[in-house]
């Protein structure tokens, strides 16, 4: 892959940014540098982690607890990059039913818990995943980041809140390759260290993450808009 492409404007993306991350370390192998290096220029990020963890044990010991490690593991990774996570809670591997407003037995879906978090921090600028990835997960997490982000930005739903100011939505890699490479992101020093620190906490998932290309020199992008 070249990767020889225009170095993103990290001034450019806006004070407030919204990372929409399948799996709680997604967001931090695609864009924890960017999440870093934006906290050093006083922008806040916030990450919407879509789902639970709850398949993502190595072990059967883990199974029982991996939820809860899970998610201790996620607050502490994020705190190293100073941004913000929510969590949906969204069951691991079966979120492509839940994107959508409700469920059929009423219950809110990815789409409206989403969106009414998109109005309420109102971000300039989404990442959402790569929707070439082969994990079903990060495809319905692209289709709710995508289409909550662009209904965010109309007068629709006018009880979540002001339409919020979209400048920019990218994709980032995780799993795969992105059907194009239009920015790329050269990680600072203090990034680089940061988004390494930050994915080492997540030691339950180490014989994944061993498996995974994580890069912590230059983070790859697509501009959707």
């Amino acid at each position: 892959m070249s990767w020889d492409m225009k170095q993103i404007d990290l001034k450019d993306l806006g004070k407030c940014v919204v990372v929409i991350s399948p799996h709680d370390d997604d967001g931090i192998i695609g864009c924890g540098g960017i999440i870093c290096d934006l906290s050093r220029i006083d922008a806040r990020t916030y990450v919407l982690i879509m789902t639970d963890g709850s398949l993502g044990y190595s072990s059967v010991q883990q199974k029982t607890t991996i939820k809860e490690t899970r998610r201790r593991e996620a607050e502490r990774a994020y705190k190293t990059l100073e941004a913000d996570p929510y969590f949906l809670d969204f069951p691991d591997m079966n979120l492509r039913p839940y994107a959508c407003w409700e469920t059929l037995d009423g219950r809110n879906g990815a789409y409206k818990r989403a969106l009414k978090i998109l109005r309420e921090v109102r971000p300039e600028t989404v990442f959402v995943p790569n929707p070439s990835d082969w994990h079903p997960d990060h495809k319905a997490a692209f289709d709710v980041g995508l289409s909550t982000s662009k209904l965010a930005a109309t007068p629709a739903v006018a009880d979540f809140g002001e339409p919020i100011h979209l400048k920019h939505l990218f994709s980032y890699r995780v799993w795969d390759d992105l059907v194009e490479v239009t920015h790329t992101h050269k990680l600072s020093q203090e990034a680089r260290k940061a988004k390494r620190k930050s994915i080492l906490e997540f030691k339950t998932q180490a014989d994944i993450l061993d498996r995974l290309i994580v890069q912590f020199e230059k983070e790859p992008l697509q501009r959707l808009k």
